[in-house]
């Protein structure tokens, strides 16, 4: 029921996306991002409304990708993989691209943006880490098995993370 401020779409083959998301030919510098994620329970009114509410106060330059959960994804069983939200509504990824001398507001939106979607928020997606975040976020019911599976394949830590679990 909100009217956008802006709407922009682009469509691209494979490897137009690739290069899109690496900077583009026109890049002169890497991308550097801040970015979040949420995964909301239930796409309620005042879920939806509270994802437009942080996207008109943004001081940034930012966006919210609204994903859905639905389809493929329900395939498999929230315990069949480490990935648990197989039966919410909707994973928000937030980005921002700040220059250097912007890093402290995109950090500050971001955390305003998980706030303002906590009552909606079950967890987050692995794919897009933030620090001081418990891997519990992430990975849910399913990090004990997890941290089975890890302590069995790789005891020694070869395969590195910056998530701690």
């Amino acid at each position: 029921g909100s009217t956008p401020i802006s709407n922009s779409r682009k469509a691209f083959n494979h490897m137009d996306f690739v290069h899109y998301f690496e900077g583009g030919a026109d890049a002169t510098r890497p991308r550097a991002v801040v970015a979040g994620s949420d995964v909301i329970g239930e796409m309620t009114p005042a879920a939806a409304q509270a994802i437009v509410d942080v996207m008109s106060r943004a001081r940034v330059s930012a966006s919210v990708v609204v994903e859905s959960l639905s389809g493929a994804v329900n395939d498999i069983a929230p315990d069949g993989t480490a990935f648990p939200w197989r039966r919410q509504a909707a994973c928000l990824q937030w980005y921002t691209e700040p220059l250097a001398a912007d890093t402290d507001a995109a950090l500050d939106w971001l955390a305003g943006a998980h706030v303002a979607v906590q009552a909606h928020s079950v967890g987050a997606y692995a794919n897009y880490l933030e620090a001081d975040t418990a891997p519990e976020r992430y990975f849910d019911g399913n990090l004990a098995r997890l941290k089975g599976i890890r302590q069995k394949y790789d005891p020694d830590t070869l395969m590195y993370s910056s998530l701690s679990y």
